[in-house]
C-alpha cells in the first residue's frame, strides 16, 4: 500500500540521517491513518533524533518548531516526549538567563541585554526571562531587525540597491535627506542646518547648527568643501548635475552658508541627496556617523552596528546597537517576528503581506515611495543593445501572472501595478509623486507569437550589421539574467527564465554580491533592478542618462534629459518627463515590469517609527524600545 511504501521510505531515510524528509514522510502517513501500528513510535523516534540534532547546533528556533508542530498535531500521542523537550529547551535557557544576571550585577549592560535576549529566543516562557529583558533593555536597548538583503558598503547611489537604500541612513547622515512628499513635490530635511531657498530659485543659504565642541567651528567649511568636491570633475564625488547648476559659495563666519547657482534649480534639495560633509574631514565626518558597523562580531547571517558616541544628533533613547539577521526563507523572518527574536521585518513579501497584517501582535506600515522594478539592458552586448530584440523581451514576458501570482499572491495590494515606463504611478491617482508619469501609455501586453517575430527580426537585422562591418554573425547562446539577492528579484527572474524558455531562449541567472547594483564585469545581458524615484526630475538623469546608471545610448532619450536640466519652470515639469517616458517606452531603454508598495512589519514595542517612511531607518533619532512586564 502506499501507507507502507511511505513508511519503508522513511525507516530509510532515518538511517541515512536524513531526518527533516523522515518525519515529512511519516506526517503524511499520519494524515491518512493515524492508528498505523508502529507510527507512533516511528514518530517519536524521528522527532527525539531531530530535536537533540537542533539541540546540538544552537538551532533552538528550529528546536521550538519541532516541539510546537509535535504538541499541535501529534497531542497526546507524543504528550511526554514534548514535555521533556520543553523542559530541555527551558533548563538550557535558565542557565543563559544565570549568565545573564552575573553580567547585570557585574555592571555590563550589553552583555546581559543579549543574554536575556537569547534566553527569550531559547525559550520565551521562562520564569523571568522577560521582566530580565526588560531591565536591561531600558539602561541598553538594542534593535533586532530581520532582512532579506545584506548590506555592504558601496560607492552607487542609494537608490539603486534596496539594502543601502536601508542601512545607508545608519551609516552617514545626507546634506538633503527625502522624508515624505507633500502636494509641491519632495519633502526634504537638512540635519546640519536650516536651508532656505531663494525666491528665484537661483541661491540657497544654509544656517548651521550650533554644536558643541570642535565640530561648530568646522561643519561649515566641511560642507562647502563637500559641495565644491561635488563640482570638480577631478574628485570620485564629482556629479555632473550638479555642476552644471553650481556657479560659487560664500561662508559667512563659520555658520551662515551661501550658494549662487548659474540658472534657477527647482531641485537643488534633490542634487543635494549626497553626503553631508566632505570625507576629507574625518573628524567631521564622524559627527554626521549615527552608527558604525562592527567587522570584528560579523557573521554569515548577521551584522551590527553601534551607536557612535560622537554622532552630533545623538539621543539618549534611541538604540544602542542594531543588529541586522538576514534571513534566506521570508517566512522565517515572519516567524522570527512573531516570536520576540526580531523586533522588525524591513520588507515583507508581497504575497505576505495580507496574513502578517492579520496579526494583532504587529505593526504594518506602508513605504512612502513605492520600489519601481525594471530590466536593464547591457547596452555593450549586440542583442540587450538592440531595440527591436529589448520589445520582444518585454511582449514575451506574462508580467501581470508573475505580478499577480507569484508576488501578491493572488491578493490585491495597494501600490502594486504594472507599468510602461521609468517613473513611479504613484499610490493613488491624487498621489502627487505621479506628476512624471504618462498615463497615455499602457503597458505592453503578454503577447509570445509576436516576441517570437520581433526575435527574428532582430537577429537578421544583427546580421546584416555584422556583415557590413566585416564582423562575425552574433550569436544568441544564452541570456543571462542578474538580479540581488532579494525573494522579489529571485521569483521574478526565476518566472522570467520560464517565459523566455517558451521562445526557446536558453537564460542563466547570475546572483549578485551583497551591496552590489550590477554586475563588475560585462558578463551579462539584462539585470533586475528595483530602485526608488523620489524626485522624477532628478533621477530621471542618475538612471537614463548616457552617463547614469542605465547608460541609454538612445540621442533622443539623453536629448530630451538634458532639456529636463534646462528647466526654469515648475509647471513644465509634468510635460517634459512624460515625453522621457514616451520616448523610454519606444525605445524599451529600460524594460518596465511593475511598481511594489513595500511595506515594513514592526513588534508594538519599536516606538517611534515614521508612519509612512521613505527609508526604513528615517528618523531613528526618535525610536525607542519600549518593552512592558
Amino acid at each position: 500500500t502506499v501507507d507502507s511504501l511511505l513508511f519503508a521510505e522513511a525507516s530509510a531515510l532515518y538511517r541515512e540521517r536524513r531526518f527533516d524528509r523522515a518525519l515529512l514522510l511519516l506526517n503524511e502517513v499520519y494524515q491518512r491513518n493515524p492508528n498505523r501500528r508502529g507510527l507512533v513510535t516511528a514518530l517519536t523516534r524521528v522527532s527525539q533524533a531531530l530535536f537533540a540534532e537542533r539541540i546540538k547546533s544552537q538551532d533552538y528556533r528550529d528546536a521550538r518548531r519541532i516541539v510546537q508542530i509535535a504538541d499541535d498535531q501529534y497531542g497526546s500521542n507524543l504528550a511526554d516526549s514534548v514535555r521533556n523537550w520543553k523542559g530541555q529547551l527551558q533548563s538550557i535557557a535558565e542557565d543563559v538567563l544565570g549568565e545573564a544576571k552575573q553580567y547585570s550585577d557585574d555592571g555590563n549592560d550589553r552583555a546581559a541585554y543579549v543574554s536575556s535576549r537569547r534566553a527569550y529566543e531559547i525559550w520565551p516562557d521562562t520564569p523571568g526571562v522577560r521582566q530580565m529583558m526588560v531591565n536591561t533593555a531600558g539602561r541598553y536597548p538594542i534593535l533586532s531587525v530581520a532582512v532579506s538583503q545584506r548590506y555592504a558598503p558601496s560607492m552607487e547611489r542609494p537608490m539603486f540597491n534596496w539594502a543601502n537604500r536601508r542601512a545607508s541612513r545608519l551609516q552617514y547622515r545626507r546634506l538633503f535627506e527625502l522624508t515624505g512628499v507633500g502636494p509641491n513635490g519632495g519633502i526634504y530635511e537638512c540635519p546640519v542646518g536650516k536651508p532656505t531657498i531663494a525666491d528665484d530659485y537661483r541661491g540657497l543659504s544654509i544656517q548651521m547648527l550650533e554644536l558643541e565642541g570642535d565640530s561648530a567651528a568646522f561643519i561649515g567649511m566641511a560642507v562647502s568643501r563637500r559641495l565644491l568636491e561635488l563640482a570638480s570633475p577631478e574628485r570620485p564625488a564629482y556629479d555632473p548635475a550638479w555642476a552644471m547648476v553650481f556657479r560659487s559659495l560664500d561662508l559667512v563666519g563659520t555658520s551662515d552658508l551661501q550658494v549662487t547657482l548659474r540658472r534657477p534649480s527647482l531641485t537643488v534639495q534633490a542634487l543635494l541627496d549626497t553626503d553631508a560633509v566632505s570625507g576629507r574631514v574625518p573628524q567631521l565626518r564622524r559627527a554626521w556617523q549615527p552608527y558604525t558597523l562592527d567587522t570584528s562580531e560579523e557573521s554569515p547571517d548577521r551584522q551590527r552596528f553601534v551607536l557612535n558616541p560622537d554622532y552630533a544628533l545623538v539621543v539618549s533613547t534611541q538604540p544602542r546597537e542594531v543588529i541586522e539577521r538576514e534571513f534566506d526563507n521570508p517566512k522565517q523572518a515572519i516567524q522570527a517576528l512573531r516570536s520576540g527574536e526580531v523586533d522588525l521585518l524591513d520588507r515583507i513579501f508581497p504575497a505576505d503581506v495580507e496574513q502578517v497584517s492579520r496579526d494583532e501582535t504587529l505593526v504594518v506600515q506602508p513605504y512612502r515611495i513605492p520600489s519601481l522594478h525594471v530590466l536593464v539592458p547591457n547596452q555593450n552586448r549586440p542583442h540587450p543593445s538592440n531595440r527591436i530584440f529589448r520589445r520582444a523581451i518585454a511582449y514575451a514576458i506574462d508580467r501581470e501572472q508573475i505580478l499577480k501570482r507569484d508576488l501578491l499572491g493572488g491578493f490585491e495590494l495597494s501600490g502594486c501595478e504594472l507599468i510602461s515606463g521609468p517613473f513611479p504611478l504613484g499610490i493613488a491617482r491624487d498621489d502627487p509623486l505621479n506628476y512624471a508619469y504618462n498615463t497615455d501609455i499602457d503597458p505592453l501586453p503578454y503577447d509570445p507569437r509576436h516576441a517570437r517575430t520581433l526575435i527574428q527580426l532582430a537577429q537578421i537585422g544583427l546580421e546584416v550589421t555584422a556583415e557590413k562591418a566585416k564582423q562575425p554573425k552574433p550569436q544568441l547562446d544564452e541570456i543571462v539574467i542578474a538580479h540581488p539577492p532579494s525573494d522579489i528579484a529571485r521569483i521574478a527572474c526565476n518566472e522570467i527564465v520560464e517565459d523566455l524558455k517558451l521562445l526557446g531562449l536558453k537564460c542563466v541567472l547570475r546572483v549578485l554580491a551583497p551591496g552590489g547594483s550590477r554586475p563588475a564585469d560585462n558578463d551579462w545581458d539584462f539585470l533586475y533592478l528595483d530602485y526608488v524615484m523620489g524626485e522624477p526630475l532628478v533621477d530621471a538623469r542618475r538612471l537614463l542618462a548616457s552617463d547614469g546608471f542605465a547608460a541609454c545610448a538612445s540621442p533622443h532619450l539623453n536629448l530630451a534629459i538634458r532639456r529636463l536640466d534646462q528647466l526654469n519652470k515648475e509647471a513644465d515639469a509634468p510635460e517634459r518627463l512624460r515625453v522621457v517616458h514616451q520616448i523610454c517606452f519606444d525605445d524599451m531603454s529600460v524594460i518596465p515590469l511593475w511598481q511594489i508598495q513595500d511595506r515594513l512589519a514592526r513588534r508594538k514595542i519599536v516606538q517611534g517609527v515614521e508612519q509612512r517612511p521613505v527609508a526604513t531607518y528615517q528618523d531613528m533619532e526618535k525610536w525607542s524600545l519600549r518593552l512592558e512586564e
